[in-house]
């Protein structure tokens, strides 16, 4: 059976998933099935994979069987469908052979034959019971009542690439490699009519071959050819001199399909149904582009599960699709599910902030050569067409006949706001300068619970510095900085309670955007009576637009291409108790963070430091590894000086602000921090910049907040990103709210002080807020910002560029700020310093390199043993695995021996038999001989007796005659 209980649809539209376990004892991993077919009701499937193993999937009976084994293993299946008639049959071509196959009984009812090629295509007709099979130089139509040739066409001038049917049956079309389609008429085999690929698609002087034409996909109405060419190219079947629509490919496509699809990923059966076209391009990505707008309805791509889609088959009712993967797995999936899964989810992602240009793209159409649109613009001009195609080409045509651009459908967000104008000083409609599409103009302002008008500010670059990568980010150009200089904008913000209204407040550049001051604002209001943060809903998207994160999804998928990094593979082991596809996320978020700057990667604490921004962001992995790295270049900065280790000179800059702040507190957790065999002064005591204020750096108080303690913490944060000595203010602030217990600890216990600080305490968020906020002056002076006046000017949290815009690849070396050698005493002392600060940076140095030395000698410790268990586990693992060799080879070798004796002992026997049987016939004719021979004396006997009484007669009468 298929299903051992009642089948479920799964949240992403998958009804089946079955696996290809009939493989070789060598084989690593599942045989990959190579073609798929639906029957005409949509209820059997056909699966034939690579060893020519044939399936039937009966998915209402819930059964399947192994139709043809391929005993012994034949050449692949590269075709496969069934005949649509009442009694259906199965055809499946492998090599230069065409197999037919009962459904109902299994039998081989057919052997076609007839090809000197491998057979590539073989299509069915379900009204004229007719069968196309196709190879290189010959196509072949069968009739399916007494399997006859009836027609046959071979290739003189060009090879065949593929054919066709209609799905009525009543037309056929053949493609040639010289990018020409013929069809035919199958009632009475008449030439139809020839389409061929405009010559303004050409290059001057080139051959039509060189567009690549190798699959197209045939409908009553229309007809959709592409291949290696980058093309894809639709031709009006209903309309013949209408000029065909040219495409671009994202890439070489290798099988096409037709399909009618409802506007909500529905059936054809659904209201609203349109032409949709199914493209699987040769990297296994299968996209669904609906030829009315060309919109990409549904993007599948398996690359995240470590495989690929080989082959692909739609039902005729559009219901179901079904997907044959790289891994040996087989998918059956409810179109509507997986459409509607999909745009939910993209649906999800535009919300977080992700732009909708970009997640539902669309098809760039090709312009022709001038020439050729000239005759075009004719040709359109005389005609008229049913009401589909005028939806398919009345939205390009005007386009082509003018030879402008067709205008970018909006994105979903940007309405119009009814009933509010835009007040005075907003921006304008357009800016100076520039000229595109009308939605290039603004940057999507609206959010739900907010509304802003603003121009978009100014991104400064930020490059990547790669062997073999060079990730560019954009720059800010000199329009946008002119759009910056200081000026007074109007903004409108407000919340979903509408409770605040209106506001006029002036953005002059250097001080922030408008909208992040009114924020901060808000949050001070409402921290004060115990809120203070972001809805949920909109957290994702109010982050994205205060860090103005530029959703570079090219920069990313650069680095995300590099692989999984070395450091991150084992993260299945650290963290067991999440789950696999939150460890899957991680690990890519991570590797790319590895990627961008190598150092990251010896930084231990950098799972704990992401893992929250995961979790905000969602399945947005762009957005999240932007907001990664912006939190790093601007919160941890100093950080990378000294990576792996902790930044010493930030850590001592904020246990100096402790012990000012609080120094009760500061000696008690020094005391605390003490080893219990240290021995000395207050003033030898324990590192606490090491024990508590690095523990709480590094994970961003990840570990001692809880979650909404913690979010509501970085919506404070993320307001003030101009700010990072928030982040120091925040810390000491959280230790003075929770001054209590931590004069709770003993003296000299270290370990409890550990325990403390990746616990989760119980803290006074509003509390918490008012001492941040009250200490931002003193952190300010303590530990000035870590970002560079240019930085500041240009606003670092927006440096990831953008994808639209051109970048200068400037590469950056990695890390702005390098480590630097310890100097020794007398060099490197700046002019003018005051001996007691010499002197004291010299005692905290000197305090710390000891118990840094410890720390670094116990990890290496640590990760030495950590390599010696697991090289011990590699060579148990080996033993083993030598041990069951050993154990299957014996106890093979103990089989060929017994097999051995057993053919010995039989070969005997038959040999005795043999002997036997000679015997006993050797015996049987001495016997004969002997009673031949006994018979022959016996005969001589008689005639001796009868010729003595012969003789006596004769002289007993003689003497008679005598006498």
């Amino acid at each position: 059976r298929i299903w051992d209980q009642r089948p479920r649809l799964s949240r992403d539209g998958v009804l089946l998933r079955v696996v290809n376990s009939r493989k070789r004892s060598g084989d690593s991993q599942p045989v990959t099935f190579q073609a798929v077919a639906f029957s005409g009701d949509g209820q059997t499937c056909a699966a034939a994979d690579k060893r020519g193993h044939l399936y039937l999937l009966y998915l209402r009976l819930n059964r399947f069987s192994l139709v043809d084994r391929g005993d012994p293993p034949g050449p692949s299946a590269h075709g496969l469908c069934f005949t649509r008639r009442r009694h259906e049959e199965v055809l499946c071509a492998a090599g230069n052979v065409v197999r037919a196959f009962d459904v109902d009984t299994h039998r081989n009812t057919a052997v076609l034959q007839g090809h000197q090629r491998e057979v590539r295509s073989v299509g069915a007709s379900g009204c004229g019971g007719l069968v196309l099979t196709q190879s290189a130089d010959l196509t072949v139509l069968w009739d399916v009542k007494d399997w006859t040739r009836r027609r046959s066409l071979n290739a003189q001038e060009s090879p065949l690439h593929e054919v066709r049917f209609n799905p009525m049956g009543d037309m056929c079309g053949i493609l040639f490699r010289d990018s020409r389609v013929a069809l035919w008429r199958t009632a009475n085999f008449s030439f139809e009519r020839e389409l061929v690929a405009p010559e303004g698609l050409l290059r001057p002087g080139a051959a039509r071959e060189e567009l690549g034409l190798k699959h197209f996909a045939l409908s009553d109405r229309r007809l959709v050819a592409g291949g290696s060419g980058g093309l894809l190219i639709a031709w009006s079947l209903t309309a013949p001199d209408r000029a065909p629509l040219a495409l671009e490919s994202p890439g070489s496509i290798a099988q096409l399909q037709l399909a009618s699809l409802g506007t909500d990923g529905g059936s054809a059966a659904s209201q609203g149904a349109s032409t949709v076209v199914f493209v699987l391009f040769d990297d296994g990505r299968l996209m669904v582009v609906q030829l009315k707008g060309l919109q990409v309805l549904l993007t599948l791509d398996l690359q995240a599960q470590l495989c690929t889609t080989v082959a692909f088959e739609v039902g005729l009712d559009s219901k179901q699709l079904v997907l044959a993967r790289s891994d040996g797995v087989l998918e059956v999936r409810d179109l509507q599910r997986t459409v509607a899964s999909q745009q939910r989810s993209l649906q999800q992602r535009i919300q977080i902030g992700a732009p909708a240009e970009i997640l539902q793209p669309t098809l760039k159409r090709i312009r022709y050569s001038h020439r050729q649109q000239l005759a075009m613009d004719s040709a359109e001009s005389a005609e008229a067409e049913d009401e589909d195609d005028k939806d398919i080409y009345d939205e390009h045509g005007p386009a082509l006949a003018s030879g402008t651009s067709p205008s970018a459908p909006s994105r979903p967000g940007r309405s119009q706001r009814s009933g509010a104008q835009p007040v005075q000083g907003s921006a304008p409609s357009a800016r100076p300068g520039r000229s595109g599409n009308g939605n290039a103009d603004f940057v999507d302002d609206s959010i739900s619970g907010f509304e802003a008008w603003e121009s978009p500010s100014s991104r400064p670059s930020f490059a990547v510095d790669h062997p073999g990568l060079a990730a560019n980010f954009r720059e800010s150009s000199p329009s946008d900085r002119e759009a910056d200089s200081p000026r007074v904008r109007r903004t409108r913000l407000a919340f979903e309670d509408g409770g605040y209204g209106d506001l006029d407040v002036e953005d002059v550049a250097g001080g922030g955007s408008s909208f992040a001051r009114r924020l901060q604002g808000m949050l001070r209001q409402e921290s004060r009576i115990g809120g203070g943060a972001f809805p949920d809903t909109q957290r994702a998207r109010l982050w994205r637009r205060l860090l103005q994160l530029p959703y570079n999804q090219r920069a990313y998928q650069e680095l995300e291409a590099l692989g999984t990094h070395r450091c991150f593979g084992d993260l299945r082991t650290q963290y067991p108790a999440h789950t696999r596809g939150t460890l899957v996320r991680l690990e890519s978020l991570l590797s790319a963070v590895a990627h961008w700057f190598s150092n990251w990667a010896e930084a231990t604490f950098l799972p704990a430091l992401a893992f929250p921004f995961l979790k905000v962001f969602g399945d947005e992995p762009v957005l999240c590894f932007e907001a990664v790295l912006s939190v790093l270049l601007n919160w941890g900065r100093c950080w990378i000086e000294e990576l792996p280790g902790p930044p010493l000179a930030e850590l001592l800059r904020l246990d100096d602000f402790l012990a000012a702040t609080d120094p009760q507190l500061h000696s008690h957790l020094r005391l605390a921090c003490e080893a219990p065999h240290q021995r000395g002064s207050l003033s030898d005591g324990g590192a606490v910049h090491l024990r508590v204020l690095w523990p709480l750096l590094q994970t961003l108080l990840t570990e001692v907040l809880k979650k909404n303690q913690w979010l509501q913490l970085w919506d404070h944060l993320m307001a003030h990103w101009l700010e990072p000595e928030l982040l120091h203010a925040a810390v000491v602030a959280f230790l003075k709210c929770s001054r209590a217990s931590l004069l709770a600890l003993p003296q000299r216990s270290p370990r409890e002080v550990d325990q403390w600080v990746r616990a989760p305490q119980q803290v006074d968020m509003p509390r918490l807020l008012e001492t941040m906020y009250a200490l931002r002056a003193d952190a300010a002076a303590v530990a000035p910002s870590a970002l560079s006046p240019d930085d500041l000017l240009g606003g670092l949290l927006g440096a990831l560029g953008s994808e639209g815009l051109a970048a200068s690849r400037v590469p950056l070396p990695k890390g702005r700020i390098y480590p630097r050698a310890p100097l020794g005493s007398g060099a490197g002392a700046p002019e003018g310093a005051e001996p007691a600060a010499a002197a004291k940076a010299r005692a905290a140095v000197h305090l710390t390199s000891g118990r840094e030395q410890l720390v670094e000698l116990h990890g290496a410790v640590e990760r030495l043993s950590k390599e010696e268990a697991r090289f011990r586990q590699q060579q148990e693992e080996l033993l083993r695995s030598e041990e069951e060799r050993r154990k299957v080879a014996l106890a093979e070798e103990e089989r060929l021996l017994e097999e051995r004796r057993h053919m010995d002992e039989t070969l005997v026997e038959k040999r005795l038999n043999q002997v036997k049987q000679l015997y006993e016939g050797m015996e049987q004719q001495l016997n004969q001989q002997q009673r031949a021979r006994a018979a022959e004396g016996q005969q001589m006997l008689d005639d001796l007796r009868r010729r003595h009484r012969q003789r006596a007669y004769e002289l007993e009468a003689r003497l008679k005659e005598e006498a």
